[in-house]
């Protein structure tokens, strides 16, 4: 049995430690044990890690003052692989076992392919930084597209595996697990619940969600509306629904451990975001059986197939997300959320993916590949 070490930057509530989750806990045991190294704090995923058996390194007790460097160069000895999610991850504990050991170092990239988003800067410090890796995954081929273009990596170094959800935990349910997750909740049961989940933070743009909700209430919906995480933005938002005068209809939930009873306690799921590279949200109320809203990006028009799985919406369009909340009823059919079921069980299965990053794994551990650094290769 071989030994793998995650390594990411925390475990708050975010798409890569949903991901991350999904991934250790379904691997072949009998070939892959999985730990995972926050470096800093500990946050809700270390405590759902946990109850599935997953042992949860804190390198830091918090980011600043950073102590996590002693702690990361004993641990990474104990490993044959380590796998390295986001940019704090691969920024400082990855270059650091490069210099300490000989072991594959896989570089998990989450992010989008939008030059935007990533900004010259990160870019410039990402391509760096990759020359640290043996291999890279993308979560889309056009995130890989992009890493080949913008950061010089070769085609042969990146395999593109597709984020992948427990398609056995999150699951079409029944109108009486319906009714628990209201209960749950605190919301009526004849309700019309709309909601979003993720970091509310500017490239989330949950304030568009707040704006469309403030249209549509003016327009006679009723509904009551959902905002599920934390983050930067959280005072903002809490005060421009204030402003909207629609603090009344609107929930903030904080961080939520059970996503399953959230996802089971709304008729509609709304992603407004501005840069994306496939997020596990999208897939978990896909999955879920939920009619689906979202602003039209690369990654999630390719999950949606151009509109066929759920709505799509230009970005910053508060009007066209409004006019989808007020007749998602008469857009959405039955049949689109079956086959929004089947597109995430053949494509976007958490499965699936540990399959294939298990295949990825047994390849980088043959004798014959070296994972020395590029400037050690000819010693």
């Amino acid at each position: 049995m071989k030994r793998v070490l995650h390594v990411i930057d925390h475990l708050q509530l975010g798409g890569a430690q949903s991901l991350l989750l999904d991934l250790v806990t379904l691997m072949e045991k009998s070939e892959w044990h999985c730990e995972v190294a926050s470096m800093h704090g500990r946050g809700l995923f270390a405590e759902l890690l946990e109850k599935k058996g997953i042992s949860v390194h804190s390198l830091s007790p918090s980011l600043w003052p950073p102590c996590y460097l002693a702690a990361f160069a004993s641990l990474q000895s104990q490993f044959d692989i380590l796998h390295f999610h986001l940019s704090g991850s691969n920024w400082i504990a990855k270059p650091m076992a490069a210099l300490l050991g000989n072991q594959p170092r896989i570089s998990h990239d989450h992010g989008s392919d939008d030059f935007r988003f990533r900004g010259r800067g990160f870019v410039l410090m990402d391509a760096i930084m990759h020359r640290f890796s043996t291999h890279t995954i993308a979560v889309t081929p056009e995130v890989k597209q992009f890493l080949t273009h913008y950061e010089a990596l070769t085609a042969e170094s990146v395999t593109a595996i597709s984020n992948g959800i427990n398609v056995e935990e999150f699951r079409p349910f029944t109108s009486e697990e319906k009714k628990e997750a209201r209960l749950f909740f605190d919301l009526p049961s004849e309700a019309f619940v709309v909601g979003t989940v993720g970091r509310l933070a500017p490239e989330k743009n949950q304030t568009l969600f707040l704006k469309a909700a403030k249209i549509a209430l003016e327009q006679g919906l009723k509904a009551t509306f959902l905002i599920a995480g934390t983050g930067p933005e959280e005072a903002a938002l809490k005060k421009c629904a204030a402003q909207l005068g629609i603090e009344h209809s609107v929930r903030f939930l904080g961080q939520i451990k059970d996503r399953v009873q959230l996802y089971r306690s709304l008729d509609l799921f709304v992603l407004t975001s501005r840069f994306e590279g496939l997020p596990m949200v999208l897939l978990e109320a896909m999955a879920s059986g939920i009619p689906v809203v979202s602003t039209d990006l690369e990654g999630i028009h390719h999950a949606l197939e151009g509109g066929r799985h759920g709505l799509l919406i230009p970005s910053e369009d508060e009007i066209a997300l409004s006019d989808c909340l007020l007749h998602s009823h008469e857009r959405i059919q039955q049949e689109s959320l079956r086959s929004a079921r089947l597109k995430v069980e053949s494509d976007f299965s958490a499965q699936k993916a540990a399959k294939k990053l298990g295949d990825l794994y047994q390849s980088l551990l043959s004798p014959n590949i070296s994972h020395r650094l590029p400037m050690e290769a000819g010693k």
